[in-house]
Parts: C-alpha cells; sequence; structure tokens
C-alpha cells in the first residue's frame, strides 16, 4: 500500500504542534512502512518535538541507514546530537549534511556548534556561508552578533542584531538596547 498521504498527515500534525498525535499514527502503520526512509525522519520529527532524544537519535539513524544521501536526516541528526551534549558527533553529521547539500540551515548549525566547541572563526565562517546562501536568515545574523560579542566586538555585534532584528527577530531587541549605543526606536 502506498503510505504517502498517512506521512503527508504525520508531517502536517508535527507541524501543527500535534506530534503526540503524529507518534501514535505513525506507530499504527503496517510494518512496510518501515522500509521508508520518510517514516523514520517523521517518527524522530515527533520524538524530537517531545523532547525525547534518544528515541529521536534512533529513528533519525534509521532514516539514514536506508538513504544516507538526503542532507535534512542528517542535520536533524546533527541537531539530536548536539542535544545529547554530542558537540563532536554534531559537527561530523552537519559537515556531512553540507557535503551533500549545501544548505543555510546545516552552516547555521554548524556554526553553533562550532561556536560552543569555542572555535570562533569557524563558527563566523559558517554563519557568513548561511548568510551569504539566505541574506534573510535572521538567526544567523543573531547568532554571528552573539561571537562577535563574544569576541569583544561590539559594534559588529550590534551591525549584526541590528540586521537580524530588522528582519524581524524581536528577540534581539533586548541586547541591542543593553550593548549598542544607537537604541531602536
Amino acid at each position: 500500500t502506498s503510505h504517502n498521504a498517512d506521512l503527508d498527515d504525520a508531517k502536517s500534525l508535527i507541524k501543527q504542534g500535534k506530534a503526540s498525535i503524529a507518534l501514535s499514527r505513525l506507530k499504527s502503520l503496517d510494518g512496510s512502512v518501515k522500509k521508508i526512509p520518510e517514516y523514520h525522519f517523521l517518527t524522530g520529527r515527533a520524538y524530537q518535538e517531545l523532547k525525547l532524544n534518544t528515541e529521536s537519535l534512533e529513528s533519525y539513524s534509521l532514516a539514514i541507514h536506508i538513504n544516507p544521501d538526503n542532507d535534512k536526516y542528517w542535520i536533524n541528526r546533527g541537531l539530536i546530537k548536539g542535544a545529547l551534549k554530542d558537540p563532536q558527533g554534531s559537527l561530523k553529521d552537519l559537515t556531512k549534511a553540507l557535503s551533500i547539500r549545501e544548505s543555510s540551515q546545516a552552516y547555521l548549525n554548524r556554526g553553533v556548534t562550532n561556536a560552543s566547541l569555542n572555535n570562533l572563526s569557524a563558527a563566523i565562517e559558517d554563519l557568513n556561508n548561511a548568510i551569504n546562501l539566505d541574506p534573510n536568515y535572521s538567526q544567523a545574523y543573531r547568532n554571528r552578533g552573539i561571537i562577535h560579542k563574544h569576541r569583544g566586538d561590539k559594534y559588529t555585534a550590534c551591525t549584526d542584531w541590528k540586521k537580524a532584528h530588522q528582519l524581524g527577530d524581536s528577540e534581539v531587541k533586548t541586547w541591542i538596547d543593553a550593548y549598542c549605543t544607537e537604541k531602536l526606536s
């Protein structure tokens, strides 16, 4: 049988914040669906939303085992490894994702991971790459600003935070008000 409609339904439920419903529907499908990598990916996403990181890691690993050429599987497993306090594993998965396809999301996440490992130059380079691929990626500007602030470069940090704010990131306003001499109106 075709499970596309069931998988689309699960994806929709996860996007609506109904991960537990999505998970129970996924688990109720017949065994043939377990050959489909997207089934394991969506199961991993549902577990991730429910903060069940170990289960999520297992599901993403199964998706990768079936189809190692999908960058989003690697990105999500990398995020989970980061959540499980395995930054080196996270870095490895995000680098693998980028070898499959360059994406601003993979660069952002690898940049954040590099920053957590205090590889600040590599982190800045990754965030620059994220911004080059998507000039409107507010999270990349926000995180690059954090690294510049950490390095003592308040001016560049403020420039990045103001750009993030201009792109709709309201959370950076607190930092702009605290650290930047030119306040936002």
